[in-house]
């Protein structure tokens, strides 16, 4: 479904069909790609514990989901997960 809209917002539309299934097929990984990072920061984003002050900021912004994403996971995603890394190497015994 998002490819055929990114087709015909592109106007795409009067291209042969082997040309649009080609398009298409080059597409899915990211169309398949942003949908796993969507759930995944969403999950993220709502889950249990944290500062609902946070929470409120980013459902905000996700109105500006394309502006938002990117924001969100270099700044704050990455910094989070690679805190949990170190955390976890600590925790383990030498």
């Amino acid at each position: 479904m998002g490819i055929a809209a990114a087709m015909v917002t592109a106007s795409a539309s009067v291209v042969p069909p082997s040309v649009s299934l080609v398009a298409a097929i080059l597409l899915l990984p990211a169309v398949v790609g942003s949908a796993i990072l969507l759930v995944g920061m969403s999950y993220c984003w709502l889950g249990i514990g944290g500062s609902y002050k946070k929470k409120l900021l980013w459902i905000l912004l996700l109105r500006l989901f394309l502006v938002a994403m990117p924001i969100y996971y270099f700044f704050f995603y990455r910094p989070m997960v690679a805190r949990e890394k170190q955390e976890m190497a600590s925790a383990l015994p030498s």
